[in-house]
Parts: C-alpha cells; structure tokens; sequence
C-alpha cells in the first residue's frame, strides 16, 4: 500500500482497498462489547477510486468543523464534531492495511441468485501517513441493500429490469480515524462501527446498588426504582460518582446550592436527600446533581438540558 502525505488537514489523499467489517457469529450477549471479523471486499478499480475519493471528501468537510472533546451527554451543533484523542485504533484494521494481501476475501453467506446475507456492519478504506493513520468508516444499515426487489435501472433511454443483489454506499460517514483520533458526529452511529464501551460507561449492577446504599440518599420506593432503571440512569449514576459530587458536598450544602439555584429539586428528609416515586421527579435530582437542571433567568422555570459542556470565555 502507497504511503501519502497529505499536504494539508484539508486533504487526505486514499490509496486503499475496500475493507469490510462483519459481526461474527461468536458475539456475546448484547451489553457486552460484540467481536468482529476484518475482510477484503473486491471491488473494480473504478469503484475503488470512487469510494476512496467520495470518502476524502467527507473527512475534508468534517475537519473543517470544530473540535469537541467527547463528553457523554453532549449533542454537538452543525458546526462542531466529537473527537476523542489517543483513540486506541483495533490491531486488526492496523494489520488489515499492513498485510492486505492476508486478509480473507469477502464470499456471501448463504447466497441465492437475487439475495445475499446481509452481514457487513460496516465498510472503510483509509491509508497511512507520515504522521499516522487516516482511516473512514461507514456503517452499513439494512435498507443500503438492494435485493429481492424489482428494480430497474437506466440505460441510456430505457428503464431495463436489473435484480441482482446491490449494496448502495450513501455520501455519508460514521466516523474516521486521524493521526491518532477518534471523530464522529453521532456516538451512536460510531459505535455501529467500532466499540466505544470504555468511553461511555453505564453503571453496572454493583455500582447502582453502591449508589442505591449511599449514606446521603433515601428512596421513596426502591422497588419501583429498580424496575424504572434505564441505560440514562446508569450514566448519569457513573456521572454522579466520576464527579465526586457527594464526596465534596454534604447533604446541607447540596440542599442549600439547589435553593440559591432556585431549581427547587431537593427535598431532606432525616439527613438524606428524597429520591421520589415518579420518573420526573428522579430525571430532575440526576441531573441537578451532574450540574444538567438549572432555572431560565428569564422564565423562572426549571430545565433539564439535553446535552451540555462546560464554555471556556477567554480573559479580557
């Protein structure tokens, strides 16, 4: 594989064979992270060149966005992108690009004469600079698979029947890999592609009976707590305890930061701050305490932010 230098951030330059990614069928259950099979996709060399500058293009537009170190939680706008640095990259697609020629070419599973399996999660071509690898992954959904369908295509004039299994590649990224970085518009569309467990981390059962058992919380009704539990609780739990909000706060002085912040969320009872019956009521406290509840200073109302992070203001 040709190794380029790509003259500025604004232009990668791909010398690449087409590599698929297939979710095997040792996978584990669905909480833990899924094991994935590298293969070579045989392509022509006009689709080759054509997916490899189609995806150049895409990096070139998204490295004109602004950087934002990945925090969970946070949706970025139109003009920002999530990165996440000293991404540790897969050996297996390092290797993928270092020993090609040794990578299994991609058969069909099952193959019928208009229908094919769908098993590819995902697809990506990158190359190798001087400074690292500059790597762009699309993930692969059902609906980019044309079979079983009657589909026509145009000649020229003439619409002519065409049902052979197809497989459409939209102008679209789930991600790429720079130099080092990880950058993704979507967390979930990312995670299609590669395994983002360690950077988005749910509490585990231990960790939310640690949580359930803290000395500064009280429950209204734990069971109904438990049965209520969702993959938004679990992260805002490791978020409570990543923060260390109990840790430099007591129940008093949380109770007192909540009144002068006019959210009016906290209710103590006994010493312990009262996790209530209600979803709403739970949503509030969790995010109060992960700093995401605050009062409009127009309104007087109490808002829960959909994503956050924290503005740097440059000193006059």
């Amino acid at each position: 594989m040709m190794k380029m230098k790509p003259e500025s951030e604004d232009i990668i330059i791909f010398d690449s064979q087409l590599f698929g990614i297939k979710k095997n069928k040792r996978s584990p259950k669905k909480d833990d992270a899924p094991e994935f099979d590298i293969c070579r996709i045989k392509v022509d060399s006009h689709a080759q060149d054509r997916i490899c500058k189609m995806f150049s293009g895409l990096i070139s537009e998204l490295l004109s966005k602004e950087e934002i170190d990945f925090k969970p939680g946070y949706n970025p706008d139109e003009d920002e992108i999530h990165v996440i640095r000293n991404f540790a990259l897969p050996e297996s697609i390092s290797d993928a690009f270092k020993n090609s020629a040794n990578v299994v070419r991609y058969v069909p599973e099952n193959r019928k004469q208009n229908h094919v399996e769908k098993d590819i999660n995902s697809i990506f071509v990158g190359c190798e600079t001087e400074s690292g690898y500059v790597i762009g992954f699309q993930a692969i959904e059902n609906n980019q698979y044309l079979q079983n369908k009657f589909t026509l295509f145009l000649d020229r004039e003439t619409f002519t029947e065409d049902n052979r299994p197809a497989l459409v590649i939209p102008e679209k990224l789930a991600c790429f890999y720079l130099n080092g970085s990880l950058y993704f518009r979507n967390y979930h569309t990312a995670r299609k592609v590669l395994n983002l467990k360690e950077v988005y981390r749910k509490a585990t059962d231990e960790e939310l009976a640690a949580f359930k058992e803290h000395e500064h919380l009280a429950f209204e009704n734990l069971v109904n707590f438990d049965k209520g539990v969702t993959e938004w609780i679990r992260r805002r739990v490791v978020e409570i305890s990543e923060t260390k909000v109990f840790e430099k706060y007591t129940v008093s002085q949380i109770e007192q930061i909540a009144k002068e912040s006019k959210t009016d969320c906290i209710t103590v009872c006994e010493g312990r701050i009262v996790i209530p019956d209600n979803k709403e009521g739970i949503k509030l406290i969790l995010s109060f305490l992960v700093e995401g509840a605050y009062n409009g200073p127009f309104t007087n109302s109490t808002y829960i932010a959909n994503s956050k992070r924290s503005v740097r203001i440059p000193l006059p």
